[in-house]
């Protein structure tokens, strides 16, 4: 005679979080469980999720813990560095070369036109964090805006890069903008195409 098993006890979620988890199904369940695996200020790759990972939006790479932000580019503190970016293109001096990123900073941006239209400087608390990352050497995670084949744009994890030089320059609209280069680490699966 085998003893009586326990009542298995529901979930409880609320409203809110069972529409979440309708719309986003399995992925959504997989990045609730793996965030709260991964610490907030953490560095490097984020367990779970490998090169190449696409995710449907912002908000789902932020549930995961790989960008920990729905809408900034830049995850981190002036305190410990940087710990993401999104590299989308919104600055006109962005440059992205794959392995090789020339990353513009936060500040004095028109967001309709995407041009600068004021000064950056190294004391914003983004740009601080960059700045910091250049010091520490901490690797940075990379996450890259790409057109998917069917429908809206994703995210696409890329992999680790750590900041190799930051400094004020003189953007292509005349205003100093921070810049960062950001370069690839070694030993990591190439980059998707």
């Amino acid at each position: 005679m085998s003893a009586p098993s326990s009542p298995v006890k529901p979930e409880r979620l609320s409203l809110q979080e069972r529409k979440m988890r309708m719309m986003q199904g399995p992925e959504w369940d997989l990045a609730q469980q793996l965030a709260q695996d991964s610490a907030p200020d953490h560095f490097g790759h984020v367990r779970g999720f490998d090169i190449g990972h696409i995710f449907s939006d912002r908000k789902t790479c932020c549930n995961a813990g790989v960008h920990r932000h729905t809408q900034a580019g830049i995850v981190g503190t002036p305190l410990k560095g940087c710990y993401s970016v999104v590299v989308s293109g919104q600055y006109e001096d962005d440059e992205d070369m794959g392995d090789t990123i020339l990353y513009t900073g936060v500040g004095g941006r028109d967001d309709g036109t995407k041009r600068q239209t004021g000064h950056q400087d190294m004391g914003r608390p983004e740009n601080a964090a960059l700045e910091r990352s250049m010091h520490t050497g901490q690797p940075i995670r990379v996450i890259r805006s790409i057109q998917l084949q069917r429908g809206p744009k994703g995210y696409r994890y890329d992999g680790l890069y750590r900041v190799v030089e930051a400094k004020e320059t003189k953007g292509k609209s005349g205003y100093k903008i921070c810049q960062f280069r950001l370069e690839r680490c070694a030993e990591q699966p190439s980059l998707p195409t």
